[in-house]
């Protein structure tokens, strides 16, 4: 959402509006992160930037019984690590795969997966501390396309395979038990954007809710959500001036005022 520029939307009154820092500024700031309460959005405008075309990405696969160690060390190096680097924790089942070994597979693991924006000389000195700690048991971490990166665990996500999510903002250090589930680290550009959601910070520290990682839509669940009662009082006015009747409610609904 930092990089977008403007968005097209047909409002519910069905006017075709482009929102942008200069034009309906304020329907921009809600449009990043609001949930789809606003209106349709018909098409959006970023600001690129060069990636690759090779990067420096794979998985890294430890036995689930080393977990607490491994998310350990995994939590401190990111914190200090540069934004170029991206990351996320998983406890999952090891998959039936040539590169994991045969006592591991079908067996509960800590996946670690990283992706490095940059040179894959850069790349390589960023995640060695990664790959050299433990060791892990499989090392999948290669040069690899842009392309390749986006459809990396494709496989996890079959055609017709049915799943529901659930996802919170944690303080530093929160974990839990062996069900499948996966840690994001976001990095300082994330903590940085001023738009509606924010971080955990917003609503005096509580643990929040990301809207892309939950199918929850209680009222509850909703305003806590948006970074906090400000926060969600200013998407209420937005959401009576550009759809007063809620004909956009088939998502983490925003009432609006009656």
């Amino acid at each position: 959402l930092n990089n977008l520029r403007s968005a097209e939307v047909v409002t519910a009154a069905g006017d075709i509006v482009r929102a942008s820092d200069s034009e309906h500024p304020e329907l921009f700031w809600g449009l990043r992160g609001g949930g789809g309460n606003l209106g349709v959005v018909t098409s959006l405008e970023y600001q690129l930037h060069p990636v690759g075309p090779i990067l420096l990405a794979g998985p890294l696969l430890h036995p689930a019984l080393r977990a607490v160690e491994v998310i350990r060390f995994w939590r401190d190096y990111v914190d200090t690590a540069p934004d170029e680097l991206g990351t996320m924790a998983a406890f999952i089942t090891a998959p039936s795969a040539p590169f994991v070994p045969e006592y591991l597979q079908g067996r509960p693991a800590v996946g670690i997966a990283v992706c490095w924006a940059g040179s894959v000389e850069d790349g390589e000195r960023a995640v060695r501390p990664l790959r050299e700690f433990g060791p892990p048991v499989a090392d999948v971490v290669q040069p690899m396309p842009y392309t390749a990166v986006q459809a990396m665990f494709d496989e996890s996500f079959p055609k017709g395979h049915q799943n529901g999510q659930r996802g919170r903002d944690g303080p530093r250090g929160a974990g839990g038990g062996l069900d499948p589930f996966r840690l994001l680290r976001l990095g300082k550009p994330v903590g940085e954007r001023r738009a509606p959601r924010l971080d955990a910070g917003d609503h005096g520290g509580d643990a929040g809710v990301s809207m892309n990682f939950t199918s929850d839509q209680s009222r509850d669940m909703v305003r806590a959500s948006f970074g906090g009662p400000q926060k969600y009082e200013r998407l209420v006015d937005l959401k009576t001036a550009y759809d007063p009747t809620n004909l956009f409610h088939l998502n983490q609904n925003i009432e609006p005022r009656t």
